[in-house]
């Protein structure tokens, strides 16, 4: 996961240096008033603690309109990208945070019998969340390209993955290792239902 910044010009007064996010549990989560939480929240707040030079304050984009957002200066910084993810074409700069996350395969345990069963996606429906980057697919997220090599359906969030698994309406999805750890913390009874790829 990779951090992107640009030179923050100093000014008189102290200069206001956008953070964006889109939905993306558990680095941002949209609560149903509306607020946000996560990660990337609370690093914000932990950056505006540890200094005074720069105001840091987050503000919503969403998954697909980030790039044009930031082109159009929108906002300043956005927190754990990766470089793969579309920003080629597009002036910036990556510092490495030392985080590891990523996704795994989830599938039920009475559909997939070992890890192989993660082996092949062929005649298998994946559940994947629109807009997400996955390596399997070549970075590539694209919907109409994606639908060309798989049989997809594609989703909103990671948690609507796990939901499309266990109610059968797709037998493999990806799901971010650090959401599904608090989805299982919060529902531990779904746990022994699901093969998890390592």
């Amino acid at each position: 996961l990779f951090f992107m910044s640009i030179t923050v010009n100093a000014q008189p007064n102290k200069p206001v240096v956008k953070v964006a996010g889109y939905p993306f549990s558990p680095y941002v989560t949209q609560l149903s008033d509306g607020r946000y939480t996560g990660l990337s929240i609370d690093l914000v707040n932990a950056l505006n603690g540890i200094q005074s030079q720069v105001q840091f304050e987050f503000v919503a984009t969403s998954i697909t309109n980030r790039y044009k957002a930031y082109e159009m200066k929108r906002y300043d910084m956005i927190l754990f990208e990766s470089p793969v993810w579309g920003w080629s074409n597009i002036g910036h700069e990556f510092v490495p945070l030392n985080i590891h996350d990523g996704e795994l395969f989830i599938s039920l345990k009475d559909k997939a019998i070992d890890q192989a069963y993660f082996e092949d996606f062929s005649g298998k429906a994946l559940s994947l969340v629109k807009g997400y980057h996955y390596k399997f697919a070549d970075w590539q997220a694209e919907p109409q390209q994606l639908k060309t090599q798989f049989d997809i359906q594609f989703v909103n969030s990671n948690e609507a993955s796990i939901i499309s698994i266990l109610r059968g309406r797709a037998e493999i999805a990806p799901v971010t290792w650090s959401y599904l750890q608090f989805y299982l913390s919060q529902y531990p009874e779904i746990s022994p239902q699901l093969l998890v790829s390592t």
